[in-house]
Formats: structure tokens, sequence, C-alpha cells
């Protein structure tokens, strides 16, 4: 059985994800941050345009840490389901020029504060796979979801 599990005191947790229909195609990234309680805190979307999976991937991680920042919140684990990306951002493997540009924007916004990797199944990532089509299908700017708007199929499993 896959699990979620709450981030330590003081911090919060990201899971992020990329959404996409084929590869490359319409992409988006999408996040929810819970914080050490496991209390759903707010979540973001954005649509990226053409795109492969990884690109936005890499970019949903980028976006959603740089929300992070600019909202005081400096003490952040993020999960993702692509093993791949994880192993580009904790060192593990060599990236490729094409997501070098991102993945040095996400290395030097990481001096601000303390930020952990980790890969989760997709299996535990499932409160993030519930927005997965809203960003596909938005524009450009990142929308902030809260509670209140937050998608039915995504309440249940970003409370626990």
């Amino acid at each position: 059985m896959v699990k979620w599990f709450k981030p330590l005191t003081g911090w919060v947790k990201l899971n992020a994800n990329e959404s996409s229909t084929s590869n490359p195609s319409l992409v988006g990234g999408e996040g929810i941050y819970r914080g050490d309680k496991g209390d759903f805190i707010f979540g973001y979307y954005i649509g990226y345009g053409m795109a492969f999976n990884t690109r936005a991937e890499i970019r949903a991680i980028y976006d959603g840490l740089h929300i992070c920042f600019t909202k005081g919140l400096y003490n952040v684990v993020i999960e993702s389901d692509s093993q791949l990306v994880i192993n580009f951002l904790s060192g593990t493997s060599v990236s490729g020029w094409k997501w070098k540009y991102y993945l040095d924007r996400i290395k030097h916004i990481c001096i601000n504060g303390q930020v952990k990797f980790d890969h989760i199944l997709r299996e535990g990532n499932g409160s993030v796979d519930g927005m997965a089509r809203l960003g596909s299908g938005s524009q450009n700017s990142a929308q902030i979801v809260v509670m209140a708007n937050l998608p039915s199929m995504v309440k249940g499993s970003s409370t626990r």
C-alpha cells in the first residue's frame, strides 16, 4: 500500500506534477501544499503550452518552489512521481541540455531555503493528479487554489 506522509514539524510538503495527453502536447503543472499536520494550505496550476512532459514536470517544481518562497515558506519537501526529475534535482543523474535552464533555476532558488526532493509513486501523488487537467487546460498565468475552490475530486485526498 502506498501512503502519503506528513512533512516534519516546521516544514511544508509540495506534491508537484505535470499534466499532458501525449508527448509532446499541451502541458501544464500543478501542485498542492500541505503543512506539518497534513492540512491543505493551497494549490496551484499553470499552463505551459506545447512541450514535453519532463520539461513540464521540472517547470511545475520550479513554479511551486517559487510560490513557496514568495509566501515565506522556506523549509520545503518536494515530492514528484517522476524518478527521472528527482534524480536530476538530487544530483544522482546528469540531465540533458533541454532541461538545464529550469534545473539551474531550481538549484539557484534553493539557496534561499532548505529543500528536499523525494520521489513518490503515482498512487501516493493522487491529490495532485486530481488537478492534472487544470494545468494543461489553463493559460500561462499561475492560478492559486484555496480549499473553497478546490476541485471536488481532489478534496478527499488532499485533506488526509
